[in-house]
């Protein structure tokens, strides 16, 4: 019996484009890319991919828009920005493509080029390459969302739409029963799925869930060795050295030693599984589709048991047979497609949110005139800190000054004038800057952080705007660094050092409190030299939103950090909840036992009054 196709099955006629439309994504691609002369080529790039592929060598860039493009009228008459909203697959595609000219410039391009590829003077693999193209799948969208965060007007309010091109063409995935490959299975769709969102997205509970399934299925191979891995991937997608081979290749490298170690010779790493989902592969579905955007890659995902719908699930996964791992796995894919169509609902069909990564659909909300009126305050907080100092240096003096001793001036006329004029008071002003500023705001998003989140996301965004008033318009704000960064299992940067935020937003606490040393890490990479010893003064001030209820070995990894931080006179203020919810066994243990502190502890509990914390920080 022969099934009747349904609607959906049948064959969609070809997309008319007009010269018009073909001339204008020529032009696009030639942006976004850096290519000058490059060429557009609308086909079907089999059998590289389904989608899309970009040939280096002849600089030609083909885009199946017959696949890709989800009007219903199939004519792609006129590209404006509208248009390119409208058409959030294939303009993913198109930025992914993109993308990989301006920074995919390790691989090799030909067999000559592959045959010479070394790594510390070893042959990389095929299973290092592979995994490395597909490390280099979330990178190269990190890169493009950075490009546009610096000011690439061509790529502007645009990036979102490369997680919707994910939702729409990756397939859910199947997992191996086999333990090894299952391994790869599950780190394969961690990169595709939570390494390519937002920090803002990482939160949510499908990525918590992906990131619990790939630690379940490490630690049956590797046991323990998940945050390393995890750490190696972040550092891949993190990458910046579009020129060496040694930033991506060496992180997948890394990783499949860890994964499947070879005894005989510890650098080979081809008895590994095949790893497959990158460009180079050309398999159906995970080719050329832009998937997901920047950010810390490495969103949480190790919470503690009972945080959240996520975890409870992740831990009845554990104990079941690998049919459940594969089940689990879909219904997470599931949610990260639902959440990426729904954006583009709310953000294709306008300008809403568009240059801000989805901000008004995505969490993001205006500020209130309330909380402007906090704006205004810290950057009263801020301006007090740059103010300089001056300073008044009495001496006396042989020549009259303006200033002089009334009773010793008329002793010298009575006298004849004849003692030496030694009581002559001379006041010098002199005007010195102050230190420069350095504050690091860290707000912990694990479970019991809900109270915290208003607080936090509003002076957060008050600092970041009352810096930028003070660069803008008094012109001293270069003084003034600080960033903002969100950990609980994980952690991310959600403000750089110099940028502001969009809006406010309040993170949904899912996670657990194993990351607070790694924030202290990415603080030191916002702003070099935090944790260091200067040969200038500075006003350095760490605010901590927590309530300091740290996992065992976060609060080990914590001590030796802020050891080195106080006695080095970095400032901390605690934002606390209730005093019930406070562990201060944890805190006197790694804070207050560091021993000959130069910088000072403070401890406040939130009253509802934000302005309050401004108090707090200017008395540190």
């Amino acid at each position: 019996m022969t099934e009747t196709p349904t609607p959906e099955a049948l064959p969609l006629p070809p997309v008319k484009v007009s010269g018009a439309a073909h001339k204008a994504l020529a032009d696009l691609m030639r942006r976004w890319s850096g290519w000058p002369a490059a060429s557009l080529i609308l086909g079907d790039p089999s059998p590289v991919s389904l989608y899309g592929k970009t040939d280096p060598v002849t600089r030609e860039f083909t885009v199946n828009v017959d696949a890709l493009s989800r009007n219903p009228n199939r004519v792609l008459s006129t590209v404006n920005p509208f248009r390119l909203r409208q058409e959030a697959i294939l303009t993913g595609v198109m930025l992914h493509e993109a993308a990989h000219a301006r920074y995919t410039l390790w691989r090799p391009r030909s067999q000559a080029e592959r045959d010479a590829l070394r790594l510390n003077d070893q042959p990389v693999s095929d299973q290092t390459l592979a995994l490395a193209s597909l490390l280099e799948e979330a990178r190269i969208e990190h890169c493009m969302r950075d490009a546009e965060c610096d000011g690439d007007e061509s790529l502007r309010g645009l990036t979102w739409t490369m997680p919707v091109a994910a939702a729409g063409l990756l397939p859910l995935s199947e997992v191996s029963m086999d333990p090894d490959q299952q391994a790869m299975d599950v780190l394969r769709v961690w990169i595709l799925r939570v390494g390519r969102r937002l920090p803002s997205d990482l939160h949510k509970g499908w990525a918590l869930t992906i990131t619990r399934l790939l630690e379940q299925a490490v630690d049956r191979i590797a046991p323990g060795k998940t945050n390393e891995v995890l750490r190696l991937v972040r550092s891949a997608i993190n990458s910046r050295r579009h020129h060496s081979t040694g930033g991506v290749l060496h992180a997948a490298q890394e990783i499949l030693k860890i994964l499947y170690p070879n005894s005989e010779n510890p650098e080979d790493t081809s008895n590994a599984p095949m790893p497959s989902g990158g460009c180079a592969t050309g398999e159906a579905g995970e080719g050329e589709a832009g998937e997901g955007e920047a950010g810390e890659a490495g969103e949480a995902g190790e919470g503690e048991a009972g945080e959240g719908e996520a975890g409870e699930e992740a831990g009845a996964t554990s104990s079941t047979p690998e049919r459940a791992l594969s089940a689990a796995l879909a219904k997470a894919e599931a949610e990260a497609n639902d959440e990426a169509e729904a954006e583009a609902m709310t953000s294709g069909g306008s300008s809403a949110g568009v240059g801000n990564e989805g901000a008004d659909g995505d969490g993001w909300r205006k500020p209130s005139s309330e909380e402007r009126q906090t704006q205004k305050q810290a950057e009263h907080f801020l301006r007090s800190l740059i103010e300089p100092s001056e300073l008044a240096t009495v001496s006396l003096s042989d020549s009259p000054s303006a200033t002089v001793d009334p009773a010793a001036l008329a002793s010298w006329k009575a006298g004849g004038q004849v003692k030496p004029p030694t009581f002559f008071r001379q006041t010098r002003r002199a005007v010195e800057p102050s230190p420069p500023v350095k504050i690091a705001i860290l707000v912990d998003v694990s479970g019991s952080m809900d109270v915290l989140q208003e607080p936090s996301a509003v002076l957060s965004w008050a600092l970041s705007a009352a810096a930028l008033d003070l660069r803008n318009f008094a012109g001293r704000g270069r003084q003034v660094e600080s960033c903002l960064i969100h950990w609980g299992s994980l952690a991310r940067v959600i403000q750089k050092n110099g940028e502001t935020l969009p809006g406010i937003h309040e993170t949904n606490c899912l996670e657990g409190t194993r990351a607070m040393h790694e924030a202290f890490d990415l603080v030191e990479g916002e702003m070099p030299g935090f944790f260091a010893p200067g040969d200038h003064p500075e006003n350095r001030l760490i605010v901590q939103f927590t309530d300091w209820g740290l996992a065992l070995r976060c609060a080990e990894a914590m001590r030796p950090r802020l050891a080195q931080a106080r006695t080095l006179g970095v400032n901390m203020l605690t934002i606390a909840p209730e005093p019930y919810r406070f562990d201060r066994r944890i805190y006197d243990d790694v804070v207050t036992s560091v021993e000959h502190p130069l910088g000072r502890e403070h401890v406040t509990y939130y009253d509802g009054k934000p302005n309050h914390v401004w108090t707090e920080a200017a008395n540190m």
